[in-house]
């Protein structure tokens, strides 16, 4: 398997690839024409926003020239049939969203031993770049996460890379998170 894991495919301010650090060319390089795709959702239940992202991606490499024969979508209506899209794919598409709730959807699809025998081309976007590593570190994102006692910052994951992730980070290496009450 390679592996690309990214904050965003797309170039700032654009719906375009982003050729920065030779994203397009080295994708180029090991994405077959006519592949076929999965996207892999990161909030199983929210189809719509599902279906706009997985769209916007999929214009995306089309417009860089890249074709697929197929282009699925992952998400709740059909994780019966996980094995069968994983195994089906030989490019993989990780979506960004929030951390905890597509690390519970990868580990009820079984993600991590679906992709033991994957020898495709597997791109991890923000949150899908982050649930690559063998433990994401899942920082507090929405209301009520940083002061729940129960929340769980480090969550076993993928096992991809040994590396924690934190995409955007110089967007956020100034944000603070207070805590009131």
């Amino acid at each position: 398997m390679k592996c690309f894991l990214v904050s965003n495919i797309m170039a700032d301010n654009s719906d375009d690839l982003n050729p920065a650090n030779g994203l397009v060319d080295n994708l180029r390089m090991c994405i077959p024409d006519e592949s076929r795709a999965l996207f892999v959702c990161s909030s199983p239940d929210e189809h719509e926003k599902t279906a706009y992202f997985a769209k916007a991606v999929k214009s995306s490499f089309e417009a860089s020239g890249f074709t697929f024969d197929k282009f699925n979508v992952l998400d709740r209506r059909n994780q019966a049939k996980a094995t069968n899209l994983v195994n089906a794919s030989d490019l993989i598409i990780l979506a960004g969203g929030h951390v905890p709730t597509q690390n519970r959807f990868f580990s009820e699809i079984h993600l991590k031993e679906l992709l033991s025998l994957f020898e495709g081309v597997l791109i991890g976007i923000s949150a899908g770049s982050m649930n690559a590593a063998s433990v994401v570190y899942a920082h507090p994102e929405l209301e009520g996460e940083a002061k729940d006692p129960s929340y769980q910052k480090f969550i076993p994951c993928l096992g991809l890379t040994d590396k924690m992730i934190i995409p955007h980070y110089q967007m956020i290496k100034t944000t603070y998170l207070t805590v009131l009450g």
